[in-house]
């Protein structure tokens, strides 16, 4: 029952940041609460704010992402995204929010977590030097960010050159040769 409900405050959310296109720092939870037909405190028991509610839907909207080979993603992770957002919601969601800071601040952070415990692993298994694995991280996944948004002003470029780049500038420092 639970779920159910978290699943359809999620839904309206969703229907008004993408078809009703409004961005999500104007959403107020009223709002939230009247297209969803909810009393405010049903809202409550189930989300902290709207910022837990994006959270949630991202763990929903990425939840084929988060199932792709680890590996894929570390040391491909720009043809992994482009291939994921063909056949996902997520995109349209990130358009439609790509000029709202509060959206993209949330997004970033959600995803600097995730991927940075995603990929200390494979930093423990794969990298010959004696660097924190956690520092590693964070410089992987903030170097895929800054690649990502570098490429937002660089017409047609492909997420096989983004990820020849990665490798170049990233991977190949860390002593991560890869042949993939």
């Amino acid at each position: 029952m639970r779920e159910a409900m978290d699943n359809n405050i999620w839904n309206h959310f969703f229907d008004m940041m993408v078809n009703q296109k409004k961005n999500f720092g104007d959403i107020r939870v009223r709002e939230i609460c009247e297209d969803a037909k909810i009393h405010r405190s049903t809202f409550y028991r189930h989300f902290e704010d709207k910022y837990q509610l994006l959270e949630f839907g991202l763990f929903i909207l990425w939840n084929d992402f988060f199932e792709l080979d680890e590996r894929e993603k570390f040391y491909t992770p720009f043809k992994t995204a482009d291939e994921f957002y063909q056949k996902s919601e997520a995109e349209q969601l990130i358009f439609r929010n790509q000029s709202d800071d509060r959206f993209l601040e949330t997004v970033n952070n959600f995803f600097l977590k995730q991927m940075t415990a995603s990929f200390k692993a494979i930093l423990k298994e794969d990298s010959p030097n004696q660097l924190p694995t956690d520092l590693m991280a964070r410089h992987v996944v903030g170097s895929i960010q800054s690649l990502d948004e570098w490429s937002r002003d660089q017409e047609g470029i492909r997420s096989e050159k983004l990820d020849s780049y990665y490798k170049t500038l990233v991977l190949n420092p860390l002593g991560l040769n890869c042949t993939e």
